[in-house]
């Protein structure tokens, strides 16, 4: 468990691009992705690598420090506000409509618990309201969390190896909005043999997770079959009739792809996801991070067809490694 969020290395100035880069003329259906210039670096120094981060309705970021068990919080110009310190390890943060944030951590035990924020800048603090109250079934090794615009939360469970196909991995848990109360599980398992297709919800070894809420979906960057896999918010039952975006590089696909001409569109490692909106709000552009080309693809929202990348081994001092 702490190996694999050790992975999760990334700029921290690479992750708040990914929420403030503002990307002109974006040609739909454009036969190859163009690179995209950096801002500023930026870290405001971590015990470790930052991991998931989340962002308020005022623009502050939420930006999990795994080796230092706790929460950085930065205001909208990336100053270092407050730190929170946690009960475990974290491994992922929202921020719910109260500014409560829900926060997953995977050591020493796997667990999910609500944590107020108190004082305030540059001395923000906070403390644990508690875990969830009802916490079954066990989670295995929460890698994602996020929050539909009603509240309710969602926590994407990675699992563990073991070969309880029933209760363990590849789930998306749904808690209730306020005393966090279980409500049903999404998704099901991959068996490490197996490729997923087109409008199949077997997860395997899920990454991330993100609410995006013009069609109201919830997307997880299901790594190991690379894709992202749209569910609905209201029954967990996948969107029709695109049900994924992506197939594996060099792989298998998953049957209901985009193409570039003749080529599909492929992902390597999806790990994350992010949207950006206009004022519409219309979803103008789909971020997703890719581990294995150490790389964000730029989707047009309109066609999933990715035309530009941020690439940290190709952009001179913006080193992204694992994102």
């Amino acid at each position: 468990m702490v190996s694999s969020t050790a992975r999760q290395i990334i700029s921290l100035a690479i992750s708040l691009l990914i929420v403030v880069i503002s990307l002109t003329d974006v040609a739909q259906g454009a036969p190859a992705p163009t690179p995209v210039t950096k801002l500023e670096r930026y870290t405001p120094g971590f015990a470790g690598a930052p991991g998931k981060m989340a962002r308020d309705a005022a623009g502050n970021f939420y930006v999990t420090d795994f080796w230092g068990k706790g929460i950085v919080k930065l205001d909208r110009q990336g100053s270092k506000v407050g730190f929170i310190a946690t009960l475990g390890r974290p491994s992922a943060v929202a921020v719910l409509p109260d500014n409560r944030l829900v926060v997953a951590m995977t050591a020493p035990q796997a667990k999910v618990a609500f944590y107020s924020q108190l004082g305030s800048a540059p001395n923000v603090t906070g403390e644990e309201a508690g875990p969830f109250d009802n916490p079954a079934p066990v989670l295995y090794r929460p890698s994602g969390i996020t929050v539909d615009d009603a509240g309710y939360i969602y926590v994407l469970d990675a699992g563990d190896s073991s070969k309880d196909l029933v209760n363990n991995v590849g789930k998306i848990r749904v808690y209730g909005p306020n005393n966090g109360t279980y409500r049903y599980a999404i998704g099901t398992r991959t068996n490490s043999d197996v490729i997923a297709y087109a409008y199949d919800d077997r997860l395997k070894q899920p990454a991330g997770i993100a609410y995006e809420k013009v069609g109201q979906k919830i997307v997880v960057a299901d790594t190991m079959n690379g894709r992202l896999l749209l569910f609905s918010k209201f029954d967990g039952s996948l969107m029709a009739p695109a049900s994924s975006i992506g197939t594996i590089a060099g792989g298998y696909g998953s049957g209901d792809v985009q193409y570039i001409g003749s080529t599909p569109v492929t992902f390597s490692n999806p790990v994350d996801v992010a949207f950006e909106y206009d004022a519409g709000p219309t979803l103008q552009r789909i971020y997703v991070a890719e581990r294995a080309r150490n790389e964000i693809s730029v989707l047009d929202a309109t066609t999933n067809l990715s035309t530009k990348y941020i690439n940290g081994t190709t952009v001179s001092g913006a080193t992204l490694k694992f994102p």
